[in-house]
């Protein structure tokens, strides 16, 4: 029976008070990672590349995770071969960081660095001389693990990764790929991108390899840094660290630019030696670089040839190898060994 006049008045207050419970949410993302290995949106949330939702939303799930596995600091020769799983855990010191707590300059260098890294797969699709220097990398790659029966086995460090332009291009040769990059953002790019290619041999983390502790030692093959030591703001500590993670007699990749991608002298340079298209051509990647360039806040480490095989001989590598290399010989490559 319905209830009137006074009654019917209380319980209707209290209804007001006490509001239905919303329907569950359902979650945003579906991981379309294999089976057995982290896609990152148990843990950091996933991320859409729309300009709605730049800022990654945590599932139920990311509250409540166990049976995490470990990596030992010096894996066995029998785990290294048999799983590759372990990379691909968040490491206990890996946090997120969102723009919303740096400060107005920092927010904006992380919105330059985003643009810029998105900008990446365009220029690398149509800019010849940069898909050559990647495989430039890869060819040092195979050369320093060897051909080997299960190439799963050959675990290669992509320092400073950014959106994973380097590791994806590493990826299609089968090794195990870890990418650590100290920009959140980047990262979070790097990581949708992986699960919309569904690559299951690469992981990326959230670690400034300068700045934070890595927590694998021993642990790589080899190590790729391409142009990180000239901005980075320490990088005898990007050394060293490199160095920690390699395995002894591992081997590592270092190119860093030996003066500023000027865009007109370098143009220049290119017009007098490979004509007006290869000229033309380059102003996709000198243009947007300048410009990036040009909005970072940072003291630049250009080194000529000599200094930076100083650097590396300093730091505990034996180098092999040492040329220059892209665009008009704008870097200094170094090819080493852990002593």
């Amino acid at each position: 029976m319905p209830l009137t006049g006074p009654d019917a008045a209380a319980s209707r207050a209290r209804a007001s008070r006490c509001p239905r419970p919303s329907a569950p949410r359902p979650s945003r993302c579906a991981s379309t990672s294999p089976p057995g290995v982290w896609c990152g949106s148990s843990w950091c949330g996933t991320i859409s590349l729309t300009c709605s939702a730049l800022t990654p939303t945590r599932s139920p799930s990311s509250r409540h995770r166990t049976g995490r596995s470990r990596l030992p600091s010096r894996p066995t020769a029998a785990g290294r071969a048999s799983s590759v799983a372990p990379y691909f855990d968040p490491p206990s010191n890996e946090a997120f960081h969102p723009v919303s707590g740096l400060g107005l300059r920092q927010g904006l260098e992380h919105l330059v660095a985003v643009g810029y890294g998105l900008s990446y797969d365009a220029i690398v699709s149509s800019f010849p001389p940069y898909r050559e220097l990647l495989d430039e990398v890869a060819g040092y790659a195979e050369r320093s693990v060897g051909r080997r029966r299960d190439p799963r086995s050959a675990h290669v460090l992509d320092v400073a990764s950014g959106i994973g332009t380097l590791a994806f291009r590493l990826a299609r040769e089968g090794y195990t790929i870890v990418g650590l990059d100290g920009v959140e953002y980047l990262v979070e790019i790097a990581r949708e991108k992986r699960r919309a290619r569904n690559v299951a041999n690469v992981a990326f983390h959230r670690i400034d390899i300068g700045g934070d502790e890595v927590p694998w030692r021993e642990a790589f093959d080899f190590a790729v840094s391409l142009h990180t030591l000239y901005w980075h703001p320490r990088p005898a500590q990007v050394l060293a660290a490199t160095r920690r993670a390699l395995r002894p007699g591992g081997h590592a990749l270092f190119l860093n630019y030996s003066r500023p991608a000027r865009v007109l002298p370098t143009f220049k340079t290119i017009l007098a030696s490979e004509g007006w298209g290869p000229a033309l051509g380059a102003l996709r990647w000198l243009l947007p670089t300048a410009l990036f360039e040009g909005c970072r806040n940072y003291t630049p480490h250009y080194t000529e040839a000599d200094a930076l095989y100083q650097l590396l001989a300093d730091a505990g590598f034996e180098i092999l190898e040492a040329r220059r290399t892209f665009l008009a010989d704008i870097s200094c490559l170094a090819w080493v060994r852990r002593t």
